[in-house]
């Protein structure tokens, strides 16, 4: 073997399990999970603005979404006017799933009739009325934790988030 070939040979050694160790990483936060920067101060005191959170996009394949989830999701056209300075994605908490009927009276959210219990609120949320919303199959009712300084399904023209435009749940967040 030649010199040169030896020196090639020694450095593609060298070099080969850091490729593939940063085509692993690449593909990992590209398929499983995802890093989000949080765009408003709708999730606070949760998620702080500019937090770096972490998402897990599998559990969604395996498990679904539940009340409680923080999802990452992209907002649909339809509410592209009356979005907050979030950006592409929106960060929010879901309250509603499949079947539920929401509503909020001065203030207090309600689940299928029952207070809805949550304990994560930034502060006590205005005394304001909405729905009732009634949420269908494959779709999703959301809020920020942060009620007074967060747009949400309350105020958009399409009050529900469509499951499929969920990009994964929010599982770590870097305060």
């Amino acid at each position: 073997m030649t010199d040169w070939k030896k020196k090639a040979a020694a450095l593609l050694s060298f070099f080969f399990p850091s490729i593939v160790a940063i085509v692993v990483v690449f593909l990992l936060f590209r398929v499983l999970f995802g890093v989000v920067v949080v765009p408003s101060t709708s999730m606070e005191n949760t998620i702080s603005k500019k937090s770096i959170s972490f998402m897990v996009r599998t559990t969604l394949l395996f498990h679904g979404v539940d009340r409680g989830d923080i999802v990452v999701f992209q907002p649909s056209p339809e509410n592209s006017d009356v979005l907050e300075e979030d950006g592409p994605l929106l960060v929010k908490r879901i309250v509603g799933i499949a079947g539920d009927t929401v509503e909020i009276k001065e203030g207090k959210t309600y689940v299928n009739g029952q207070a809805y219990s949550e304990p994560w609120l930034a502060e006590t949320p205005e005394s304001l009325n909405f729905g009732p919303y009634q949420v269908w199959e494959d779709e999703i009712f959301v809020m920020g934790d942060n009620r007074i300084h967060s747009v949400d399904s309350r105020y958009w023209i399409d009050p529900y988030v469509n499951v499929n435009s969920i990009l994964g749940k929010i599982v770590y967040v870097l305060k």
